[in-house]
């Protein structure tokens, strides 16, 4: 399809599903949950503007709120940080995500059930979208990319899945400035030699809707029970992983996390280790404060 035909389906798009009353108002605003994968779009709508009276008119208030969120939910997915370099926006324009793919993803929220407001003038809503599922259609490859084994292979263990900590501010390579990681849907791991240990790549592109990479907050490692890890984080690494202490960040947004090359090379030295990174068993334990991002 041409730049010409997809920019003409889009005014088109945007013409279709413009609110029918222009004077109405709303109270918008969406977050991402980076543990959950979720992005959650809340919207209100002033019953007085839409001249709306309860309880005949709450149906009518039903589908003007239906009509609102197809018109804002594309440009909040749109927003989504891709990867190191790049929204989800972005990547559209260069051609490498078909516009269409993420439309759709914007219809198929789910909706929560409307409820009116403690001074009975707004009608609420929310929509959640699924971005582990977005992420499942973003790898495309069909063969995992095999890394070179070292020279010289170091030992190994017997590992169920990869923890890299990166929970607190951290130096950014090439800049002189710390920062705290940047969640997106795509990030990479490189070792402090700069090789590219981890990224889409690396995945079996047979994930079944997973991500390659699911962040946690800092408690998820220190359980009270035997593994010290929680029932969600052993679901995805189980209780033997390797746990490695992320060395800096790296990105035009700091996404990815720097590893010691000792690291990297023990993971490299085992075909069942490499094998860790196929399956995505890993996670990046990040600040508590960064898992949850507003738009």
């Amino acid at each position: 399809m041409s730049i010409f035909n997809k920019t003409v389906l889009l005014i088109l798009f945007t013409i279709i599903t413009q609110p029918v009353f222009s004077e109405v108002r709303f109270n918008d605003s969406a977050s991402i949950n980076w543990n959950t994968m979720i992005m959650t779009i809340d919207t209100a709508l002033d019953l007085e503007s839409a001249d709306i009276s309860l309880p005949t008119g709450r149906v009518r208030g039903d589908e003007i709120l239906t009509m609102h969120y197809r018109d804002i939910s594309y440009p909040y997915l749109l927003k989504v940080q891709f990867d190191s370099t790049s929204t989800l926006n972005e990547h559209i324009g260069k051609g490498s995500f078909d516009y269409l793919k993420a439309m759709q993803y914007a219809k198929g929220a789910i909706k929560t059930p409307s409820f009116i407001s403690g001074n009975y003038d707004r009608l609420q809503s929310a929509y959640r979208i699924s971005l582990a599922a977005l992420s499942d259609t973003i790898v495309s490859h069909k063969v995992s990319y095999l890394l070179p084994a070292p020279l010289i292979p170091l030992p190994t263990g017997n590992w169920t899945g990869i923890v890299i900590i990166a929970n607190t501010e951290l130096p950014v390579l090439g800049r002189k400035t710390s920062s705290s990681i940047v969640p997106c849907l795509l990030p990479k791991v490189w070792d402090t030699d700069g090789r590219l240990i981890y990224s889409k790549e690396q995945s079996n592109p047979r994930l079944n809707g997973s991500p390659i990479v699911r962040y946690f907050p800092t408690d998820a490692i220190f359980q009270s029970n035997p593994s010290g890890l929680s029932d969600e984080i052993s679901a995805i690494v189980g209780t033997q992983p390797l746990k490695i202490m992320a060395q800096g960040l790296f990105g035009e947004k700091p996404t990815d996390v720097i590893i010691n090359y000792q690291d990297a090379e023990s993971i490299l030295s085992g075909s069942e280790s490499i094998k860790l990174l196929q399956e995505a068993k890993i996670v990046f334990i990040i600040d508590k404060a960064g898992l949850v991002q507003a738009l």
